[in-house]
């Protein structure tokens, strides 16, 4: 498949028509990870709740790190 870059507002983007979207299983407001990787661009769907889980994770770990004393006495 071939795609034109074109003018959107200020800046530059992608195309993408309905048959695309569908068969990616995007819609508007899907979210897409980008890596540029030796002149290649290479979308792929961002799963949210994977993205949620793995943020939560973080911030549970920074909390129980920062917090442990607390969570000592609370246990």
């Amino acid at each position: 498949m071939v795609k034109i870059i074109q003018r959107v507002g200020n800046s530059r983007g992608l195309i993408l028509d309905q048959a695309t979207l569908k068969a990616l299983h995007l819609r508007l407001g899907s979210k897409v990870h980008l890596v540029a990787r030796d002149g290649v661009l290479i979308v792929t769907p961002v799963d949210s709740d994977r993205a949620d889980d793995a943020a939560f994770k973080v911030a549970m770990k920074k909390t129980l790190k920062t917090r442990a004393r607390v969570m000592r006495r609370l246990a």
